[in-house]
């Protein structure tokens, strides 16, 4: 035992070790808790495993005599099974209080590991969850790919089939989907190949044909036309798409008369389908009249298609042939029916001449002679007139020979020197060698200068000196070269009623005119392989124009 005083002095000690001279102090703890008034008891370790009590009290002060505060420290030994479980239970306190003391770091710790725990397997568990999910999405996501590859026109798409269960079958059942696509688009490419071809055979046939055509839609609209109907009908392409026929008709007067031949049968029930109407229809256009024969017939109507179409076909040079052949065979008969009589009755007139004109009266024989001079006369004139017609209605016997037009143009104008109407020749100034019958050309040119000169003499000019102007040049058409002869004149002109006829037989303005020149000059020209017109240009000028291919 041992009393400490003031600043931790030993007072007074004893013990019952005689080894242990100075005895252990308490530590601050112990003297804390005495000084406070409190009684401290607690283990120490002794010298080796030993343990020994300590406690610790404070004295009162009466109890030290001089009234300080001091405290007494007792030691008591324990047994060794003491101090073995006194250790165990110092050991057990200590390992207590470290705990007590790394209660809330270790809980901290714990925390923090356990959350970095959850997190780590949550992370594992979403990581898991998406490759899951990506391993089972596969299939779906391949054939939205596929889907969409389908969608966007790409039938060779075949997805790979790694799975026996419903999305495997899904996936199989869609590349026999596609794989039957597939063929069904290439049979429907094959089609659509063949209906092109088609398509385009039949556009191109009726691009090329002679005739126009103009599809039009069941309300009346004109959808499609090919390349000849605007030269036929004398319009423009762009205007006429999309459009009726009373609208065309309104944009282009001069095709007032298809209106008028057709335009009630585009009315809705009108034209049963099947059916076909037919006309002839003429109309004016930019090389004069022309004669179209016109059909139109109603499509069969379905849901799909139906409407009209309609097909022009310019006949007026048919027609035109068909007049000549016809005047060939009248001119032809009547040349032949008419000369037969013709020479005995100018003998006849001629022997009763010599014989009775002098044996009879003077009075008788004037009137004798009077009557048989104009019974030669006549037949002469009949003669001539007969003559024309053999000459219209005889076969074509051409000597083609080179010919230099301006050459022979320049000759002809010689015989008309000095008459009453002058004839002007405009040369081309280089030589125009065309194949051609000399005969027949100059015959082509007597004619058009005296039908010339003759309407200047009989209805006058219409300013200026009367004059007949003979052009030659060379001109392209069509891609074709052309020499054309053109004979002018400075009258009156063509009658308007008059101009579309001027080349048939008997088609004259003259009182005394056969009406077979023009026809011989429009006969002759075709002869050679060109064309003939006639026109009304400058104040009515009258313009004969022949066009012949050149050598």
């Amino acid at each position: 035992m041992t009393i400490f005083g003031q600043r931790n002095l030993i007072v007074a000690s004893a013990s019952d070790d005689l080894q242990e001279i100075v005895p252990a102090r308490p530590d601050e703890t112990a003297l804390s808790h005495a000084r406070a008034g409190k009684d401290f008891i607690g283990l120490d370790p002794g010298g080796g495993d030993t343990m020994r009590i300590r406690v610790v009290v404070p004295l009162t002060a009466g109890l030290t005599g001089d009234g300080s505060s001091q405290v007494l420290q007792a030691l008591y030994s324990i047994s060794p099974r003491a101090n073995q479980l006194s250790g165990s239970v110092q050991a057990a306190f200590n390992e207590y209080r470290s705990l007590i003391f790394l209660h809330k770091s270790l809980k901290k710790t714990f925390t923090f590991a356990l959350t970095l725990a959850l997190l780590l397997s949550l992370l594992t568990a979403v990581w898991l969850a998406f490759i899951a999910a990506r391993k089972l999405l596969a299939p779906i996501r391949e054939l939205a790919a596929g889907t969409k590859a389908v969608a966007e026109g790409d039938y060779s798409l075949r997805l790979p089939v790694d799975r026996r269960d419903d999305l495997g079958q899904l996936v199989q059942s869609f590349n026999t989907m596609t794989a039957r696509v597939r063929r069904a688009h290439q049979v429907m490419q094959q089609l659509q190949e063949v209906a092109d071809q088609e398509r385009d055979y039949l556009e191109t046939v009726i691009q090329h044909l002679s005739s126009g055509v103009l599809t039009l839609s069941p309300d009346g609209r004109i959808t499609r036309s090919n390349s000849i109907v605007t030269q036929l009908l004398s319009i423009t392409s762009q205007h006429i798409d999309g459009c009726s026929l009373a609208e065309i008709c309104q944009t282009y007067p001069h095709l007032e008369p298809i209106c008028a031949a057709f335009g009630g049968l585009l009315e809705p029930g009108q034209l049963p389908a099947g059916a076909t109407v037919e006309a002839q229809v003429r109309i004016m256009g930019e090389a004069g009249r022309k004669v179209l024969l016109s059909r139109v017939a109603a499509l069969p109507a379905d849901d799909v298609t139906g409407g009209f179409v309609m097909v022009f076909e310019d006949v007026t040079t048919l027609l035109q042939a068909q007049r000549d052949a016809a005047w060939s065979e009248v001119a032809r008969r009547l040349a032949h029916e008419i000369k037969n009589p013709l020479t005995p009755i100018q003998l006849s007139a001629e022997r009763l001449r010599r014989r009775l004109l002098g044996t009879l009266e003077e009075e008788s024989g004037q009137i004798l002679d009077r009557s048989t001079r104009t019974i030669i006369n006549q037949v002469e004139a009949m003669k001539l007139m007969v003559n024309e017609f053999a000459e219209y209605a005889r076969s074509p016997q051409t000597k083609l020979t080179a010919l230099n037009l301006d050459e022979l143009v320049g000759e002809v104008i010689d015989l008309y020197k000095g008459g009453e109407i002058p004839v002007w020749h405009h040369a081309f100034g280089e030589p125009l060698w065309v194949r051609a019958d000399v005969g027949r050309i100059r015959q082509v040119l007597h004619n058009l200068i005296r039908n010339a000169q003759q309407a200047l003499t009989e209805h006058g000019c219409q300013s200026g000196e009367p004059r007949v102007t003979v052009t030659t040049s060379l001109h392209q058409e069509g891609g074709l070269a052309l020499v054309e002869l053109n004979v002018t004149d400075n009258g009156a002109g063509f009658p308007d009623a008059m101009i579309d006829r001027l080349f048939e037989p008997y088609a004259t303005t003259r009182p005394k005119g056969s009406g077979l020149g023009l026809a011989i000059v429009k006969k002759i020209v075709e002869e050679h392989g060109g064309v003939v017109t006639a026109t009304n240009v400058q104040a009515q000028w009258a313009l004969d124009s022949a066009s012949v291919p050149p050598v």
